[in-house]
């Protein structure tokens, strides 16, 4: 189906008069569940038109599996047999006016069953020197990009889609593969060596997060970053010690890390009851208990066991007891006080990232060593054992002449290959249906998608994808109106960008609908930067009163998805 061929079904909705208006793009992303069965997918339809929408974009291909027939990868699990959800979708919302756009995640791999792609190809998952928190597909590989775009032209071939969505069209990070294939095809591209993968040693190279301390007081630097600041400190204080890892050294995990903590706790003299994991209250209401969840986790592997406590639970922790502090950046300062006298006593804490925003208290300064909160920092940085110290081992020495463009050279490999995959899909597609639009869901500023090597920007420049859709699911006004100055600045018109928008927030660890206000709000922030419209994430949230809201006003007229001029291939 075109991009126009809509026009002929408006009137099915509801007979409802299309807007003399300007097009303007109305899009909802779609989980499985809600078009998995025929009444879910009636029931979504209706939802989405009563709300005035005018665009679907359904999961169709996530974990190995996929929401339609196809010969390449099994149906999803929760589809029943015969059933095609995806045929269904399309009967359904054309009837009603909708376009559907099929979602694609193409990096992700998802959750790895028997019989999923990841599970009968695992030379396809990146090979990374340390453990991830999730497993991608490496597009370093052609088989690769040529399998998935394949799967992706059997849907626009087979269906009635309006066009075709890529989602998770990125790496999780920047790390490096250590598979032969990406190591031999960097060399090739480069001329340069790949560095090699981590042996467990410093120095360490590693790619990460952190909300890292600075100006150091009373503290010893026991390991430094490649400018100097320090990476890991040791402050004494009366009889106790404490030690920051000042980076989220819990999230980004490796042998090297693995080896420094085991030798750490050993020097702390942990016991069997003694290590605790401290999850303040400030902390927990702004980022969620995830971080301490992996922790427990790692502590684990590493063949120690811990309590997670809040800071009313620090009066159960041992005079000589071990407090581990993982991305706390938010305290009281009461509770910083407690640290302090429970260092000072005898105990031990240590810090996986720095408490960024607690550090003015004068208590735990005296207890980390360290004063300031400095700039927090996404990538490639390396470690370096400081001299004097014996806690750190050093390693043979790192060529740090040439390692930071080893690392350059690599991230821009590496967003080689996937752009290399949205240009094969690019050329396949003009074949099957030129005029069906491409789309990709991307992170909304240009320094995030670099931290995962996903360069939109370049795939808008090269006529790669007709339009990207930043995911700008912020709740603050001003965040959004700083993204939409960005994206002006590569788009004037703003002819190619349309905004995703959340209408979900997070109360008391569950999802609920934003108010509508807030919903509404964003919607015409967007309009007044000149966007063409919006898409939401995601039906779950699609409140009764959202729909109202929407209806009502802004989307008081039903009208025509809005998609970018035709370009020339």
């Amino acid at each position: 189906m075109s991009r126009n061929a809509s026009l002929a079904l408006l009137p099915a909705l509801f007979a409802l008069p299309v807007a003399a208006q300007t097009a303007e793009h109305r899009g909802l992303w779609m989980t499985s569940a809600s078009y998995a069965t025929p009444e879910k997918a009636e029931a979504t339809v209706a939802r989405a038109a009563a709300a005035h929408l005018n665009a679907l974009y359904p999961i169709v291909w996530s974990s190995g599996q996929t929401w339609f027939k196809c010969s390449l990868v099994p149906m999803a699990e929760n589809v029943t047999p015969g059933f095609d959800p995806l045929e269904n979708l399309i009967r359904v919302a054309h009837a009603s006016g909708l376009q559907v756009h099929p979602w694609f995640v193409n990096g992700w791999c998802g959750n790895i069953h028997p019989g999923s792609v990841a599970d009968r190809r695992p030379e396809w998952l990146v090979k990374p020197g340390q453990p991830l928190s999730a497993t991608w597909y490496d597009f370093g590989q052609a088989d690769v990009r040529h399998f998935e775009t394949q799967v992706m032209m059997e849907c626009l071939r087979q269906y009635e889609v309006d066009g075709l969505h890529y989602d998770y069209i990125r790496f999780g990070s920047q790390v490096f593969c250590y598979c032969d294939t990406c190591l031999a095809e960097f060399a090739r591209r480069t001329g340069l060596p790949p560095i090699e993968p981590n042996q467990g040693k410093f120095p360490l190279w590693l790619t990460t997060v952190g909300n890292p301390l600075a100006q150091v007081t009373t503290a010893q630097v026991l390991a430094t970053f490649e400018d100097g600041s320090p990476a890991i400190t040791l402050n004494r204080l009366g009889a106790g010690e404490t030690v920051l890892v000042n980076w989220q050294g819990a999230r980004y995990i490796t042998p090297t890390l693995n080896g420094f903590v085991t030798k750490l706790l050993g020097h702390f003299e942990v016991q069997p009851g003694a290590l605790f994991q401290l999850h303040t209250t400030q902390t927990k209401a702004k980022s969620g208990s995830g971080y301490q969840t992996r922790a427990t986790k790692w502590l684990k592997d590493l063949g120690f066991d811990s309590e997670m406590v809040d800071e009313t639970g620090l009066s159960r922790v041992p005079v000589q007891g071990t407090v581990l502090l993982t991305h706390q950046t938010r305290m009281d300062e009461a509770t910083a006080t407690r640290l302090r006298e429970f260092v000072s006593g005898g105990g031990h804490c240590l810090f996986m990232d720095g408490p960024t925003n607690a550090i003015s208290f004068p208590a735990l300064q005296e207890t980390i060593g360290l004063k300031a909160a400095a700039r927090m920092f996404y990538g490639p940085r390396l470690v370096t054992p400081a001299p004097g110290q014996d806690l750190i081992p050093s390693g043979p020495a790192y060529d740090v002449a040439t390692a930071p463009r080893r690392i350059d050279r690599w991230i821009e490999y590496r967003k080689d290959c996937v752009t290399d995959l949205v240009r094969e899909v690019r050329e396949e597609a003009r074949k099957v249906k030129p005029q069906a639009p491409i789309s990709a869901a991307v992170f909304f500023t240009k320094a995030e998608a670099d931290g995962v090597c996903q360069d939109w920007y370049r795939w808008l420049r090269e006529d790669l994808i007709d339009y990207a859709i930043p995911m700008a699911y912020t709740e603050s006004n001003d965040d959004l109106q700083a993204a939409l100055r960005e994206w002006q600045a590569a788009d004037p018109k703003m002819e190619r960008i349309i905004p995703g928008l959340g209408i979900w927030t997070n109360r008391n660890g569950r999802d609920v609908t934003r108010p509508s206000a807030q919903v509404l709000a964003q919607i015409q922030t967007c309009r007044a930067a000149g966007a063409h419209g919006n898409l939401f994430f995601q039906f779950n949230c699609l409140s009764d009163d959202l729909v109202s809201a929407l209806a009502g006003n802004p989307y008081q007229q039903v009208c025509l998805p809005y998609f970018p001029p035709a370009r020339q291939p």
